[in-house]
């Protein structure tokens, strides 16, 4: 939602302050703009960011004020950098983009949506936080591939097919539904396996961090093709009677004809019957094993060919599982492909979950992980937690002359984009001495683990920004 101006979202006197119960996570909020919240000491560099701080009780509702951490870690990092006679501006550091931006057929100007615009505001800049840094792109959707695949909504109410980079079409028959599913569900992870290998073949130390902004998941997935049949039903008569209705062929039935919202948990359900019975896309066997193992292969030669550090989204859309369990949906349903890395790369790649200015996990309605269901499996876990609760973020004018503006934003993808940035500070700060696995190790060893919540739900802990730029700098030095 965008707020105007900065004035009004934060207090004219504001001192950073951690959250209740953790000395050390620097969120960048101010004891004041949290009601009733007080700091009770001054300590170290960053002012009272080191002070416990006291709860008072509230009467009524109390919205949640902005947390500025984007601004307060750019003013550590810039006192950090004049102490150490450091540039931590980003200057130097080139970050491989992949998020959902276009690329036409036969151009080479790269289009921003929406997301992607969020995304590159908090890193690069007006009020970024590694403002100097260099941005390549690497668009999703990228009609000049000719292997592109595409299906979706242009935003007008039409439906929009493209195939190896061209205009086509979804045949209304099984054969349509199976090329409309698995499209969906494994296109991306084409797109990004094939991105990670151009970056592999590129000279090594060229890309000190890759942020992938995006995910993709089995429910996702179903979630897309529900809505394409339900905004698109006219052209697909014969699908939404076939994935509907698998035991039922008469034409004019309840269920294929009706949009009715009460229907929807029973429509989910028999999606997911069809996708399992007719497509049999699992994770370990057949065609979606192979195409993890190639996508791990290229995260491989990423790492140890080209130095450079994966830095991913961790959300599990735990909301909506709740909601459709009684559908057949699991956990694994909502863990997202990109972060099916394997355990032999745990220490190689960094899966980033959100918290909110508690320091809990949040409770979410779109990308995140609660506290109240069961984030990641055994085996698939963030590797830490990062803010990601009403974050302020700078966007830059509209137009020419314009005023930025600030937005409020709320997801994995502010905690993902602050994780990036935190990356490549701290291998700029260690002199570049830092490799890829040794700075994702930095991350977990640094990192602040909180008493109340699991590996399962913050990974190794939450992500000590002071502790970490210190520690790499010591490594500048031979220490």
């Amino acid at each position: 939602m965008p707020v105007s101006p900065l004035s009004s979202l934060l207090p004219a006197s504001s001192a950073p302050r951690f959250g209740v119960g953790n000395r050390r996570w620097f969120l960048g909020r101010s004891a004041q703009a949290v009601g009733g919240a007080a700091a009770a000491a001054t300590l170290g560099p960053l002012g009272d960011v080191f002070a416990p701080t006291v709860a008072r009780a509230q009467e009524g509702e109390q919205r949640t004020p902005p947390n500025d951490v984007i601004a307060e870690w750019r003013r550590f990092a810039d006192n950090f950098g004049r102490e150490h006679d450091l540039d931590l501006s980003g200057r130097g550091s080139r970050i491989a983009f992949i998020c959902l931006s276009n690329r036409l057929r036969g151009e080479d100007v790269v289009t921003d949506l929406d997301h992607a615009r969020k995304q590159r505001a908090m890193l690069t800049g007006l009020g970024g936080l590694i403002p100097n840094a260099e941005l390549i792109d690497f668009p999703l959707k990228d009609l000049n591939q000719a292997d592109y695949w595409d299906i979706g909504d242009s935003g007008r109410g039409d439906l929009v097919v493209y195939k190896r980079g061209l205009p086509g079409t979804i045949a209304d028959n099984a054969q349509g539904i199976s090329e409309m599913m698995e499209g969906i569900l494994t296109t991306e992870l084409k797109t990004v396996t094939r991105m990670l290998n151009t970056i592999a073949s590129e000279e090594k130390g060229k890309y000190q961090v890759i942020h992938l902004a995006v995910g993709m998941s089995n429910f996702i997935a179903m979630d897309r093709v529900y809505s394409l049949l339900e905004r698109h039903s006219d052209q697909f008569p014969n699908i939404r009677q076939l994935v509907y209705n698998p035991d039922d062929d008469r034409a004019g039935n309840r269920l294929a004809l009706t949009n009715n919202p009460e229907d929807r948990l029973t429509k989910m359900r028999l999606l997911k019957q069809y996708f399992d019975a007719h497509l049999i896309l699992k994770p370990d066997e057949g065609r979606l094993a192979t195409m993890l193992g190639a996508y791990r292969d290229a995260l491989k030669k990423v790492v140890d060919d080209a130095d450079a550090v994966l830095v991913l989204p961790f959300g599990n859309d735990q909301d909506e599982l709740e909601t459709y369990r009684e559908a057949g949906y699991g956990t694994d349903d909502f863990v997202s492909l990109f972060t099916r890395t394997g355990e032999e790369l745990n220490d190689a790649v960094i899966r980033v979950a959100g918290s909110n200015v508690n320091n809990t996990v949040m409770d979410l309605s779109d990308d995140t992980i609660s506290t109240s269901s069961m984030p990641g499996t055994e085996t698939i876990l963030p590797t830490i937690a990062a803010p990601g609760h009403r974050v302020v973020v700078t966007m830059p004018p509209r137009q020419e002359g314009g005023r930025p503006r600030s937005l409020v934003r709320t997801g994995t993808s502010v905690s993902t984009a602050l994780g990036v940035g935190a990356v490549a500070m701290a291998r700029r700060a260690s002199d570049n001495r830092l490799t890829a696995r040794e700075t994702v190790q930095l991350i977990q060893r640094t990192a602040y683990p909180h008493s109340n919540l699991t590996r399962r739900q913050v990974g190794a802990g939450l992500l000590d920004f002071e502790k970490l730029l210190t520690e790499a700098e010591k490594l500048r030095n031979g220490n």
